[in-house]
């Protein structure tokens, strides 16, 4: 693989290959950047997840394959599509919803997201839900 830059410095308006026009960044982790970006193919808005580090191989990047074309459940982000654009940048690209993240949310103290036990108990079973209901997810878990 013919690598021209190690990484990749999104920004506003900017294309990523002929795929992709940057619209947000949604979030910033250490890793790699969320962003809203309209798929320039049917015009559709989706969220690209862009890693920092484009220097690894793609199995390594290809961070959730497992859930790519497993049927939709209401609990987990679907995702589209994941690979390199102009055998350059690794994407992954994902359902976009307007939304906070859960960490977000419970960090919300003036709406008290997630100040009784009964509410975090309900985003438990959601989670759970989304995770034990879904083949393919995880493997055989042990309690």
């Amino acid at each position: 693989m013919n690598i021209k830059s190690a990484h990749f410095l999104p920004g506003t308006n900017k294309r990523l290959g002929d795929k992709y026009l940057l619209l947000e960044c949604l979030g910033d982790g250490s890793h790699g950047w969320v962003w809203r970006a309209e798929r320039l193919q049917d015009n559709q808005i989706v969220a690209v997840k862009i890693p920092k580090d484009m220097t690894r191989g793609d199995r390594e990047l290809a961070e959730g394959k497992e859930l790519l074309g497993i049927e939709a459940h209401p609990n987990i982000v679907q995702i589209f599509d994941m690979g390199r654009i102009e055998n350059e940048w690794f994407y992954i690209e994902m359902e976009y919803f307007p939304s906070q993240t859960l960490a977000q949310k419970l960090d919300d103290r003036q709406r008290n997201f997630g100040q009784t036990y009964e509410r975090l108990f309900k985003i438990y079973r959601q989670v759970l839900d989304a995770v034990l209901n879904r083949p393919g997810i995880v493997g055989d878990l042990i309690f």
